[in-house]
C-alpha cells in the first residue's frame, strides 16, 4: 500500500543545496514569466479562459476533498514535485514518479511543459503520448491530495473523473421527468465515454481545455434519446411530449396548472389527456401500497 503523501508548498532546491523561491510574483519581478499577450480579437488568453473554466470543477473537487477530511491545492504539470512531502532530486525517474507518469512517457512530455501558453504546452504534451499506452498524462490544473498517489487511468475514466460537474448538470436538466438520478448519470456517463472515443484534439479549435463543450451535446442526446424511446410506459407522440415537458418547465417557473393550456394552445381536455399520459410510472407489484398512487 503506498503510504500517503501530505500536500503543501515545497520550495525547489538545486542540487548544490540552494533553494530556489518558486512562485509566481518572484519568477514575474525575475523576468521569467511570460503572459500570453492579448490579440486584437481576444479578450482574455486561452491561459486565463481555462482558468475560468475549470473554476466549478475545481471547487467541487475541493470540496469532495474537504468531506473526507483532506485538503486539495493546485499544482502544476512540470514541478508537481514541489508540492510533495517527500524530497527529491531533480533526477528525471524522481520527478516523472512525483508526476504519476512512467519514466518512458516523462521525457516526451516534459519538454513542452514549459511553453508560454499552458493549453498549447498540454496539447502537445498528449499528442507525443500513443493511444495505446496508459492515459497517464497530468490534466491541467489537476489536485494533489493528502492521500494515495494517482494512478494512472484510461482517457474514458479521466473524463468522467474530471467533468463531474458535466453529469451532475445533465442529470439535474433531466431529473424532472421523474427519473432516478442516478440512472441519469449513468446515461450522461455514457454520453462522456463516446464523447471520449470521438474526440480528436489535434483538430482545428480542439484541445483539452474545451472537452466539456465538445461533450455536452453527447451527454444531452444521450438522456434525451433514452426518456424519448423508453421513457415512457406507453407510445406518446413526440408532439405530445415536447408539449408535457414545456407545459412542466411552465410550471417550474410558477404559472398556475390552469393556465398551461392557454399558454400552450391545447384545450383544457387535451391537455389533461397529454399529463396522463406522460405521467404513467410503472411500479414494481413488490412496492409498498402507500407508494401508488390512487
Amino acid at each position: 500500500m503506498t503510504k500517503p503523501r501530505r500536500a503543501f508548498a515545497l520550495p525547489l532546491m538545486h542540487q548544490g543545496g540552494e533553494l530556489v523561491r518558486w512562485n509566481l510574483l518572484e519568477r514575474w519581478n525575475a523576468g521569467l514569466l511570460q503572459l500570453p499577450p492579448l490579440g486584437s480579437t481576444q479578450r482574455v488568453s486561452r491561459t486565463a479562459t481555462t482558468y475560468l473554466y475549470k473554476k466549478p470543477c475545481w471547487i467541487s473537487l475541493k470540496q469532495r476533498a474537504a468531506a473526507r477530511g483532506e485538503r486539495a491545492v493546485i499544482y502544476s504539470f512540470r514541478h508537481s514535485f514541489s508540492l510533495r512531502g517527500n524530497q527529491r532530486g531533480n533526477e528525471p525517474g524522481s520527478m516523472a514518479g512525483a508526476m504519476g507518469q512512467t519514466q518512458a512517457v516523462h521525457p516526451r512530455s516534459y519538454p513542452w511543459a514549459s511553453e508560454q501558453t499552458t493549453a498549447s504546452a498540454f496539447a502537445r504534451a498528449s499528442e507525443s503520448i500513443s493511444p495505446a499506452e496508459a492515459f497517464n498524462k497530468v490534466t491541467p490544473y489537476c489536485t494533489a491530495v493528502s492521500g494515495p498517489a494517482a494512478r494512472p487511468m484510461p482517457l474514458p475514466l479521466l473524463c468522467l473523473s474530471s467533468t463531474c460537474p458535466l453529469q451532475q448538470f445533465s442529470a439535474n436538466f433531466a431529473s424532472p421527468t421523474g427519473y432516478r438520478r442516478e440512472d441519469l448519470k449513468q446515461l450522461a456517463a455514457i454520453g462522456l465515454i463516446k464523447a471520449s472515443r470521438r474526440y480528436d484534439s489535434k483538430q482545428v479549435n480542439r484541445s483539452s481545455s474545451n472537452f466539456s463543450a465538445y461533450a455536452r451535446p453527447f451527454v444531452n442526446g444521450e438522456i434525451t434519446h433514452y426518456l424519448r424511446d423508453k421513457g415512457f410506459l406507453i407510445s406518446v407522440p413526440g408532439r405530445c411530449q415536447e408539449l408535457h415537458a414545456r407545459g412542466q418547465k411552465l410550471l417550474r417557473q410558477g404559472i398556475p396548472a390552469d393556465q398551461i393550456p392557454k399558454q400552450l394552445g391545447p384545450i383544457p381536455e387535451r391537455w389533461a389527456e397529454i399529463a396522463a399520459a406522460c405521467s404513467v410510472r410503472v411500479v414494481a407489484m413488490a412496492s409498498p401500497y402507500q407508494e401508488f398512487e390512487h
